[in-house]
Order: structure tokens, then C-alpha cells, then sequence
């Protein structure tokens, strides 16, 4: 027996999406105003999402929460590695943090 289905074989151009790519750059986007960095390790894993670090070894996560932008930078810079100039002008960009999830 087969299965399968076709959902659709046009192809999309660019131009189909111009909307949703547009509404991505509006000042309230969740893609501008949110962090979100997750990094994997064998047996490991570094989250941060907005003011938020979770660290998680095994079956253990510990939850550590930022007290402000500057400390978010550091733990961006210290868990990721990238450089601090770099991560404090991304933040300084950034508006009200809000929750990718919600």
C-alpha cells in the first residue's frame, strides 16, 4: 500500500511572501524584539531567551534570571562567544523583549 499526498506543486516566488516578510521588520515584530539563543553540547544544552539563561545538564536544568541588559550581554558573550561589541549594539536595538513562544 502507498501513502502520500500532494499539498501543492506550484511553486511559491518571492512575491507570495513579500507580507509576512515585511510585517517581520515592524517595530513590534517578536523577531525584533526578542532573544532567543540555544546552544548544544553532547550531554548539554545554554538557552537564553530574553532575560532568561537556562543551563541544562543530563536530566538537571537550572534556570538563572538576568537582572538586566547588560548581564544578558555578558552571558551572550561568556555562553556563546560572540563579541561583546557585537551583542551590545544587536541589544541595543532591540525594543521591549517580548516572548517567542507566546
Amino acid at each position: 500500500m502507498r501513502h502520500g499526498y500532494l499539498a501543492n506543486p506550484a511553486p511559491r516566488t518571492i512575491e507570495d511572501f513579500s507580507k509576512v516578510i515585511a510585517a517581520s521588520f515592524s517595530a513590534d515584530a517578536t523577531f525584533l524584539n526578542s532573544v532567543l539563543l540555544v546552544r548544544f553540547y553532547p550531554g548539554r544544552s545554554v538557552l537564553i531567551h530574553n532575560l532568561t539563561l537556562v543551563e541544562s545538564e543530563s536530566d538537571k536544568s537550572t534556570v538563572h534570571a538576568l537582572p538586566d541588559r547588560d548581564e544578558l550581554i555578558a552571558a551572550i558573550e561568556q555562553r556563546f562567544g560572540m563579541p561583546r561589541e557585537i551583542v551590545s549594539e544587536a541589544v541595543g536595538q532591540l525594543g521591549n523583549l517580548q516572548d517567542a513562544w507566546s
